[in-house]
């Protein structure tokens, strides 16, 4: 009677231990889950942090990027237009040396001409009238 009842009373005590260990156990795995998920949202929350961080850090990039290109662009423009500016001015100056050059043969041929018509006196009017032509 003793022994089955000591037996008894071990089964009990046993069980409780399974018991208490099972619980402890799912003690364990629930604290341990909860760790995990609690992780998990943490690395999520810093990836989106750094993902938001990055596309921050783009967006500057990308509006300096475009900020950079139009002063470039404006640059080359003023650049261009100081080019064509200074191509003007050759092309001018060209212009006016030639302009100047015919003048001053103008210039020649009349003062020819006063020479001719003070020196013929009415005389070589063939000449006279071959330079008229040429003016």
């Amino acid at each position: 009677m003793m022994k089955q009842k000591n037996q008894n009373n071990n089964k009990h005590k046993n069980n409780n231990k399974k018991k208490k260990s099972l619980r402890n156990n799912n003690k364990n795995n629930n604290r341990n889950n909860n760790n995990k998920l609690l992780n998990n949202k943490k690395k999520m929350k810093k990836k989106k942090n750094s993902q938001k961080k990055n596309q921050n850090n783009n967006n500057y990039k990308n509006q300096k990027n475009f900020q950079n290109k139009v002063e470039w662009n404006q640059k080359k423009k003023i650049m261009n237009n100081k080019e064509k500016r200074k191509k003007r001015k050759k092309i001018k100056r060209k212009k006016n040396k030639l302009n100047n050059n015919k003048t001053k043969v103008k210039k020649k041929n009349k003062s020819q001409l006063k020479t001719l018509k003070h020196n013929s006196k009415g005389k070589n009017n063939q000449i006279l009238l071959k330079l008229q032509k040429l003016l």
